[in-house]
């Protein structure tokens, strides 16, 4: 998303982002620390989704437990909060 520019990229509470080819075009999935980081990112992505002439809908599935490269179990806090 080159109109979101650098804001787009430096989003240090997104901890993955996978983007993937599909039979109709592409997917995103993206791993956020919170719903309310990603809601703010989302005011970024936004307008620039917009003037690509992109109307994506995001869905939200909060993490339950996360794995780690190392085999480490670990709780967004989402799910501590629960």
């Amino acid at each position: 998303m080159e109109a979101a520019g650098d804001a787009a990229l430096h989003q240090p509470a997104r901890l993955y982002h996978v983007c993937y080819r599909t039979d109709t075009g592409f997917g995103v999935r993206d791993v956020w620390d919170s719903e309310e980081a990603f809601a703010a990112f989302g005011e970024i992505l936004g307008p620039a989704s917009a003037k690509a002439g992109i109307a994506p809908t995001p869905h939200v599935y909060p993490a339950r437990q996360i794995i780690t490269q190392a085999g480490e179990r670990q709780l967004p806090a989402s799910a501590q909060a629960h």
